[in-house]
């Protein structure tokens, strides 16, 4: 089974490149945001690869960090997405937001993928509640908290997340924004949750 390829860039196409190994062609499918970070043609480049054996193809899916690759496995344990749909999301979503938006069950954020309706998103963040953590890298350390005032944390984050998004943010930029706040404050009341939320938001705005 074949989990890396280094070689020279041979072409890039649309959702795919050919990646030239001592001479041989590979054909590896990649996503929009891995293809939109390659070297130029004819320069070295390394994949990490997730290898797809059928009856009747062999289909090789690259990625250029070990962080997307996992994403990848992660989204297509869930039933109904498979690999063309894991591509999509991580096309328009990179492996650490897809942390905060699956935490956050932005739903909404998933559908801006290309074939992903509402119910696929939905069915997305059951069937990956509770995962993230195999995404590795940064952890948003409330989220999964060990204290006796997990639940209350919860409750503030939940609450917080739901007002911003009525005022029409989107849930996983103000969930990000949210929980560096709590890091730093982890009593902070919801009223006061939202108006450092909306604060940061104006900053980033502005700045």
């Amino acid at each position: 089974m074949i989990a890396k390829l280094k070689g020279l860039l041979d072409s890039v196409a649309e959702g795919f490149l050919i990646l030239d190994v001592h001479g041989v062609g590979y054909r590896v499918f990649c996503s929009n945001k891995t293809l939109s970070c390659l070297p130029r043609i004819g320069e070295a480049v390394a994949l990490h690869i997730e290898t797809n054996v059928r009856e009747d193809h062999i289909h090789l899916y690259g990625f250029l960090s070990l962080e997307e690759k996992k994403a990848f496995s992660l989204l297509t344990s869930v039933p109904g997405l498979g690999f063309k749909g894991a591509l999509a999301l991580l096309s328009v979503i990179s492996p650490q937001e897809l942390g905060v938006v699956l935490v956050s069950k932005d739903a909404k954020r998933l559908t801006q993928a290309q074939g992903i309706g509402k119910k696929l998103a939905e069915r997305i963040i059951t069937e990956l509640k509770g995962k993230t953590a195999l995404l590795g890298g940064e952890a948003l350390s409330f989220m999964a908290p060990s204290s006796e005032g997990a639940e209350q944390s919860s409750s503030v984050f939940e609450e917080t997340l739901s007002a911003l998004t009525h005022l029409g943010y989107m849930r996983s930029d103000t969930a990000l924004i949210a929980s560096k706040i709590m890091e730093e404050d982890p009593e902070i009341k919801t009223e006061a949750l939202i108006q450092k939320t909306l604060k940061e938001i104006g900053k980033m705005k502005n700045g």
